[in-house]
C-alpha cells in the first residue's frame, strides 16, 4: 500500500542515528553545541544529582522532561526547586 508502519520507521531512523554516533564512554551523549557551532559530547545528568551546580554542555533527564543544556552555560537549583540556567558563568 505504500505506506510504512510507525515500528518500520522508528526502526530505521534509530538505526541511521546509532550510525552517526560517535563511541563515546557511558553516561555520554553526541549531540551539536550551538554555542560551539559543532557536535560534541554532552554529559547525560538526572535533574535529581545537581548539587551546587551543573557546567554545560549537559543533557539532564527528569520524568517528565529533558533539558538542553549548551557549553558555556550552568544549570543550578534554586530554593523553590527550579532550575536555573545561566550563560557564561
Amino acid at each position: 500500500n505504500g505506506y510504512q508502519s510507525w515500528t518500520d520507521t522508528r526502526e530505521r531512523y534509530f538505526l541511521r542515528f546509532e550510525k552517526n554516533l560517535l563511541h563515546l564512554p557511558k553516561g555520554l551523549i553526541d549531540a551539536y553545541s550551538f554555542e560551539k557551532g559543532a557536535r560534541m559530547p554532552f554529559k547525560v545528568v538526572p535533574r535529581n544529582s545537581i548539587d551546587g551546580g551543573l557546567k554545560g554542555p549537559a543533557i539532564i533527564t527528569e520524568g517528565t522532561t529533558t533539558t538542553y543544556l549548551d557549553a558555556e552555560w550552568t544549570a543550578s537549583i534554586g530554593n523553590s526547586g527550579e532550575m536555573i540556567m545561566e550563560r557564561g558563568i
